[in-house]
């Protein structure tokens, strides 16, 4: 392969990165409406949908992990060592964010049906108060396992905007070749 065309192909691939990147983006918003519309179908819930939304999400990042993996591969070729250190953390972050965002997801559906529970138990003419105060102290740890989550979740957006600013700095010289080149 001839150094231009080299050179040509490491300029796509990390121009494609960041698009990768910006896809993730969308996608994660797609799965947290999801998410919502699964909740709002409560509290019969429409899991069925809700399952077939999750497929489409998750494979959808598969695709975006795969390109982004091909992409350490250009990297790694064209000798860009850190750079590709970088690209394998974001994909590691990338990856226990979605981890976080799925257990946030199920601790606030859990919130949602205590509270739910809580209200029947409350509603009856017949409340045990040992049950609505155990149903009490649940949804209370769910709370606090929600804020615990949602803070994680914060944390590791930051961290790979972190990264994902190294990564623009590591690759400054071939993003700005592209500029040039764009705007010529």
């Amino acid at each position: 392969m001839a150094s231009g065309t080299e050179e040509v192909i490491l300029k796509a691939s990390v121009s494609k990165l960041f698009k990768l990147q910006e896809d993730r983006v969308r996608v994660y918003q797609q799965f947290e409406t999801y998410f919502s519309q699964y909740l709002d179908s409560g509290p019969q819930y429409d899991f069925t949908q809700y399952r077939s939304n999750v497929h489409r999400v998750t494979s959808r990042f598969q695709e975006l992990s795969e390109g982004v993996r091909e992409i350490t591969v250009v990297l790694e070729s064209a000798n860009l060592k850190e750079a590709a250190a970088l690209v394998e953390q974001l994909q590691q972050n990338e990856k226990e964010k979605l981890e976080v965002a799925a257990a946030f997801q199920l601790t606030r559906q859990s919130v949602v049906d205590v509270e739910r529970e809580l209200e029947t138990f409350e509603n009856s003419e017949e409340a045990d108060p040992d049950m609505v105060e155990k149903k009490t102290c649940e949804a209370e740890r769910l709370k606090l396992e929600c804020t615990e989550l949602k803070h994680r979740t914060q944390s590791l957006m930051q961290t790979i905007q972190d990264v994902l600013r190294d990564l623009r700095y590591e690759l400054e010289d071939i993003l700005l070749a592209d500029e040039e080149n764009g705007s010529s």
